[in-house]
């Protein structure tokens, strides 16, 4: 059986937020499991590491289920990558790039993006190990959107790395933490339902043991009429 390798996202110089949304939407659809960033931290209360100047416009909420790491530059984060044996794959069309359809992975391995406009520069480029492109089969567009690309990488690799599909429900795939909120939702309802059978039955009690009184002291007032009820009768005979 092959051997699990994991797959990360490093975004840098990306200009369109929307792409950026899309990207990150990708890489949690295809199992990515951390983005990497430059940049200072933001201002943000979440407990993920965000950049400053970052928009996530488009993740239709793939971000809350994203780790991140935020590094300060270039250098600290290729000693990253280095220490923990993560390949840099550039995804750019040129000299040296292997096609993607032969999947020419290593091991770890986190992609690197370039601008839309520009790609990888040389300095993004001189931190990446191998590159990698994906065919065209016209000349009708000289590359394709970054956030189009993506999904086609992180699928390649997905299935190179022997990811897990995941199960399907209905028309959509089922979404983890939407089946754990879906769960505590479930087991919050029970726990009403329960806090409100119990009050019932208290009630009932309550009722039920007012009746018992009722008729406890009905019983009381029944001996008490009738002792006197007898008295009064021997009083009528004595006279």
């Amino acid at each position: 059986m092959q051997q699990q390798f994991e797959g990360y996202l490093f975004l840098h110089n990306i200009a369109k937020p929307k792409n950026i949304g899309t990207i990150i939407r990708n890489a949690a659809a295809f199992n990515l499991t951390k983005v990497f960033m430059i940049g200072k931290q933001g201002q943000n209360k979440k407990k993920f590491q965000i950049a400053e100047g970052f928009s996530f416009f488009g993740n239709h909420g793939t971000f809350d289920q994203m780790n991140f790491h935020l590094f300060n530059n270039l250098k600290e984060a290729k000693e990253y990558f280095v220490q923990n044996n993560i390949y840099v794959c550039g995804v750019e069309i040129g000299e040296g790039s292997q096609n993607i359809i032969k999947n020419p992975f290593k091991g770890h391995t986190v992609f690197f993006l370039g601008n839309e406009g520009t790609g990888l520069i040389p300095e993004h480029k001189a931190i990446c190990d191998q590159f990698v492109y994906i065919p065209q089969y016209t000349q009708k567009t000289a590359s394709l959107n970054v956030g189009v690309a993506s999904g086609i990488i992180f699928h390649h690799f997905a299935q190179w790395a022997g990811f897990q599909e995941q199960k399907v429900e209905g028309e959509k795939f089922l979404d983890p933490e939407k089946q754990k909120q879906e769960k505590e939702r479930k087991k919050q309802e029970m726990i009403e339902q329960g806090k409100k059978l119990k009050k019932q039955k208290l009630e009932q009690q309550g009722v039920y043991q007012q009746q018992q009184n009722n008729n406890e002291q009905d019983k009381v007032e029944n001996e008490n009429n009738n002792e006197q009820d007898k008295v009064e009768n021997e009083n009528n005979n004595i006279q």
